[in-house]
């Protein structure tokens, strides 16, 4: 972990906060989003060796539909996993269609 850069990309202030020290004190290097749609509009967002990002977000965009169009920003795969607590088969058939491994 030390020397990696993450972005992490939660609307939950205190899970970010959290997961963001958790990350500092492994030695990584983090940036937290609370909007997918400003993550996607930073400079040097493409920085990132990892991406954690949780599926409900509370703006226009799901963590799906994130990781969807960071990767056609990027034009190169993504590294990144998915945190959610939803369980329903919705987001089940959803998350199947995709690389990203999901943290429930």
């Amino acid at each position: 972990m030390r020397g990696k850069r993450f972005v992490v990309v939660e609307d939950d202030e205190l899970v970010a906060e959290a997961l963001g020290k958790a990350l500092l004190g492994m030695g990584a290097k983090v940036k937290l989003f609370h909007r997918a749609e400003v993550a996607l509009n930073h400079s040097n967002i493409e920085d990132a060796d990892y991406y954690i990002v949780d599926y409900m977000l509370g703006g226009a965009l799901n963590g799906i539909e994130f990781l969807e169009q960071l990767r056609q920003k990027l034009n190169k795969p993504v590294h990144a996993v998915l945190m959610t607590g939803d369980t329903s088969s919705s987001f089940i058939r959803a998350a199947a269609t995709h690389d990203w491994p999901v943290v429930q």
